[in-house]
């Protein structure tokens, strides 16, 4: 490893795109998640894809339990029923993906869409 993982974490384009959108904090969150997935689709290649497991925060909302079963899988561990049980009894489930649609404006939400491309649509959230 040559430097910090973080080295070029924001480039110079990121900034100003922060900056022009008057440092709104938003528009610095979405730029923040398209280039920790940028990022992560770099690192990803460095390994065998069969050491992968993408999970999407939807399919867990839909089906958590098929999603903690094939993690289990996938990682070698027991498939114990204790781990659904938490889900069921304790851990609070609630798909918030839509919520943002609510609390913001159309317009707001162009921008921070356009903040989050081509992240966005490589990772199959464009509409």
């Amino acid at each position: 490893m040559t430097g910090a993982f973080w080295e070029d974490y924001l480039q110079d384009k990121d900034l100003v795109m922060w900056e022009d959108s008057g440092k709104d904090s938003g528009i610095l969150a979405a730029i923040e998640w398209r280039r920790a997935v940028e990022m992560t689709q770099k690192e990803v290649k460095k390994f065998p894809k069969s050491d992968f497991y993408e999970i999407s925060y939807e399919e867990y909302m839909n089906q958590p339990h098929k999603i903690l079963s094939q993690l289990c899988e996938k990682t070698g561990l027991k498939d114990d029923s204790a781990i659904h049980d938490f889900v069921d009894r304790g851990a609070s489930l609630k798909n918030m993906n839509e919520k943002y649609k609510q609390d913001y404006t159309d317009e707001y939400i162009a921008r921070l869409e356009q903040a989050m491309q081509p992240a966005l649509r490589d990772s199959g959230y464009d509409n």
